[in-house]
């Protein structure tokens, strides 16, 4: 059998493991540390290998940036969606009726309809105002 001369990565000393060793952790006489016995072509390892326990992980977690929140998109869509409401309501909503007399034909104004139209515009401006909010609360959240 033929031997497998690698440093430790931690302490440097010189350390000669069997061929049937490869990629088992051995302890580092010297330093006591945990290393990975290489492969013969491979060089070492440069740093020590940490013992991995069943159930135990040694990472770190990396705080990561946030992404982007789902209340910017919401408050988004729900600002176009109360301009384009108030849009409608305010210019494109008919509040006449045609009624059809002795004269000919006559538009009126309907309260009902009037009033639809006040509602409407009423829950377009909530809705772009609310929409609004979000995004800034998504703005301020993200500057964090």
């Amino acid at each position: 059998m033929t031997g497998i001369q690698f440093n430790c990565p931690t302490c440097r000393q010189l350390i000669e493991a069997d061929e049937s060793d490869a990629l088992k952790l051995i302890d580092c006489p010297k330093c006591a540390s945990s290393i990975e016995v290489p492969l013969p072509h491979l060089p070492a390892p440069r740093r020590p290998v940490a013992l991995r326990t069943p159930g135990f992980s040694t990472a770190i977690p990396m705080k990561s940036k946030p992404g982007p929140s789902g209340i910017g998109l919401l408050g988004f869509m729900m600002a176009v969606a109360g301009f384009a409401a108030g849009i409608y309501f305010f210019v494109f909503y008919e509040t006449s009726v045609p009624i059809y007399g002795v004269e000919g034909i006559q538009r009126v104004q309907n309260l009902g309809l009037m009033q639809e139209r006040q509602l409407g515009l009423v829950v377009a401006i909530t809705a772009f105002v609310l929409g609004f909010i979000c995004l800034i609360v998504d703005y301020v959240q993200t500057k964090r």
